[in-house]
């Protein structure tokens, strides 16, 4: 009996799940023969998933549903597990906490015997206790916002699974109504994502989240107003035909043989999509 595409990407995926439950369950033991052994698996199987996504130009709408929830599954097996004792989310919790308590986390230094007393359980150990924080002020607003609602490692890993999940859903809006919707899966069903997101718990994916919502908002304007420029935070915007951006190098030219200092800030013009 010949296996269909859907029910390869099904038992593609099932074997992904197991493999990174597995994975999970020896999460405090990263480098260890369990975890590379299932993660390897895992790494295999996702490449053989890969494939099938490009190569079948498109899957039913419940196969997609289905990825999505498996992918669930193994995230929620990884935000059960404790983060590393070195993992970075500590010092999210710490930078978060310092600011609820009114401190500068880019003064405050951990390991000042002056703040000990602000440590809990879960900042007492972080890294690099002798520096301040690294992080920038997006970053801190975001450890500011969480640790507000809950002051914990499970919090913040929470948000950025959260996180990873909008990208999901910004990506099928992306994909809708095209041929490679299921291509999300590609995104959804990384292992390193899983381990690194809802396992250990870095910040990335929130810039990786901003980033796409920017391209997605690029996108909306193109599609609605290709030749209309809108200025987004002073900077002119604009979809070019071939013919506005030989006009925009004249106006650019004239301004430069009058001594001027070219264009201005708030005169920039990007082209959104070039025809």
């Amino acid at each position: 009996m010949k296996v269909t595409p859907e029910w390869r990407v099904y038992i593609l995926g099932a074997t992904l799940c197991v493999a990174l439950t597995i994975c999970s369950r020896n999460f405090g033991d990263r480098g260890g023969p369990y975890f590379m052994a299932s993660l390897t698996l895992a790494g295999i199987v996702y490449f053989l998933a890969i494939r099938e996504f490009f190569a079948t130009p498109r899957f039913p709408r419940r196969d997609v549903v289905i990825g999505l929830v498996l992918a669930a599954v193994w995230h929620i097996e990884f935000l059960r597990v404790p983060a590393g004792a070195d993992d970075d989310i500590h010092r999210y919790v710490w930078d978060g906490r310092l600011q609820r308590l009114g401190y500068n986390p880019y003064i405050v230094v951990p390991s000042d015997p002056a703040v000990k007393a602000l440590h809990t359980p879960e900042t007492r150990n972080l890294n690099n206790p002798d520096l301040p924080s690294p992080y920038p002020a997006g970053a801190q607003l975001f450890f500011h916002a969480v640790t507000a609602i809950q002051e914990s490692t499970f919090a913040l890993k929470v948000a950025f699974v959260v996180c990873e999940f909008a990208i999901v859903f910004v990506l099928l809006d992306l994909l809708r109504g095209k041929q490679g919707a299921h291509l999300v899966l590609a995104f959804a069903w990384n292992p390193l994502l899983a381990i690194e997101v809802a396992g250990s718990g870095h910040i990335d994916i929130v810039g990786a989240l901003l980033l796409l919502v920017s391209a997605a908002a690029l996108e909306l304007l193109r599609a609605y107003a290709p030749e209309r420029p809108v200025r987004l935070l002073g900077v002119r915007v604009a979809g070019f035909s071939d013919g506005d951006t030989r006009q925009a190098d004249a106006d650019a030219a004239a301004q430069d043989g009058e001594g001027g200092a070219g264009t201005a800030p708030d005169q920039l013009q990007l082209p959104v999509g070039a025809q």
